[in-house]
């Protein structure tokens, strides 16, 4: 899954350098401007954001604090790290139920420019959120039949 992430994160960045841009040239070469230029890059970082910390997700470049499990006897490392998996497995189930909370909650709200629904700019936290969650949840099945760290 994490090659959906990627190729999003890929295309979100290319729209979102050329939006600002053409918002950039359009200020200084014509005097004008695009007033949606803006909302629209704003929106783009957001997704770009949660999706990216999906794919960082998936392939476990999240900070870590690997100095303090291993100080840790053997015996206690898996359960460390069990209890760590647990910890951000139960943070992403909060956010993706909050999220799409917040989704609901905005779905007849326009954005000021734009004039879409606020939704579709929220809808990155629950999106993301669930792609996390179910990285992290392969990751500490792996970790729970032995295969893991």
């Amino acid at each position: 899954m994490g090659a959906v992430e990627k190729y999003a994160c890929m295309a979100l960045v290319t729209e979102m350098t050329v939006v600002v841009l053409c918002g950039v040239l359009t200020r200084y070469v014509t005097k004008g401007q695009l007033p949606w230029s803006a909302e629209l890059a704003s929106y783009s970082l957001a997704w770009t954001t949660f999706l990216g910390s999906a794919l960082v997700m998936d392939r476990k470049g999240h900070l870590a604090i690997e100095a303090l499990v291993q100080w840790l006897p053997p015996s206690l490392r898996k359960i460390a790290q069990i209890v760590s998996y647990l910890v951000v497995l139960a943070s992403l189930a909060i956010f993706v139920l909050a999220g799409f909370e917040l989704v609901l909650r905005t779905k007849d709200q326009l954005s000021a420019a734009m004039r879409i629904p606020m939704a579709w700019a929220y809808l990155s936290i629950p999106l993301g959120s669930l792609f996390m969650f179910v990285h992290s949840f392969e990751q500490f099945l792996t970790l729970l039949v032995g295969r893991g760290e």
